[in-house]
């Protein structure tokens, strides 16, 4: 059992004993190893990762910054005050990340089974990744780069207006109803749904495969008359 304090410099592997209370800052990377359940109520900032690796738990009630977050199979971390994530976010199989307050992240990657709880989340600058049997809860969600929903998953984003691209897998449900701007493609794949009604714009491909469902005004615009040919 080790007892950490104060600023920590460098990476810190964290183990079931260790007491973390008085730890107020870690500049390099955390890692808490499966089975420990750790409590930071001091913790303010990770310039690092924050790894909480399989069945493990960290509470870190009061920590407002962090690089990555890499929550592994079984594991829980509770950062309610969690604001800026500089990099990206990876819950992994049946792990639980709740982060109501962060409002921005790079990749947000949810797998299988899992449960990102994230509100206030307005801008994924990478990729959102939503896997099967896996629970996002982000409806501040505005912008995103490619939203890719995958096979026999429902996602809900009603405040997203702009996306990068947009891939909905077979069987998967995706519903955007303040979804204006595509800059990329559009895929919908088979017995997959895309509810967009406010979608206007695309500027990359729109594949819509046989017996997908997509629903978007652009499908509704009437054709311009053809221009004659220059002489």
């Amino acid at each position: 059992m080790t007892t950490y304090t104060g600023k920590h410099c460098g990476d810190l592997k964290l183990k079931a004993g260790d007491n973390v209370e008085a730890m107020t800052e870690v500049t390099g990377y955390i890692y808490v190893y499966p089975g420990a359940t750790l409590n930071a109520p001091a913790l303010t900032e990770v310039t690092g990762y924050i790894c909480v690796y399989p069945g493990a738990t960290l509470n870190a009630p009061t920590v407002v910054k962090a690089g990555d977050v890499d929550v592994y199979p079984g594991a829980t971390l509770n950062a309610p005050a969690l604001t800026e994530v500089t990099g990206d976010i990876y819950v992994y199989p049946g792990a639980t990340l709740n982060a109501p307050a962060v409002v921005k992240a790079g990749d947000v990657d949810v797998w299988q089974g899992a449960t990102l709880n994230a509100p206030a989340l307005a801008e994924v600058t990478g990729y959102i990744d939503v896997q099967q049997g896996a629970t996002l809860n982000a409806p501040a969600l505005a912008k995103a780069g490619t939203v890719y929903v995958r096979q026999g998953t429902t996602l809900t984003a009603p405040a997203l207006a702009k996306a990068g691209s947009v891939y909905v897998r077979q069987g998967a449900t995706l519903t955007a109803s303040a979804l204006a701007e595509v800059t990329g493609p559009v895929y919908v794949q088979q017995g997959a749904t895309l509810n967009a009604p406010a979608l206007t714009e695309v500027s990359g491909d729109v594949d819509v495969q046989q017996g997908a469902t997509f629903t978007a005004p652009i499908f509704h615009r009437p054709h311009a008359p053809s221009r004659p040919a220059i002489q």
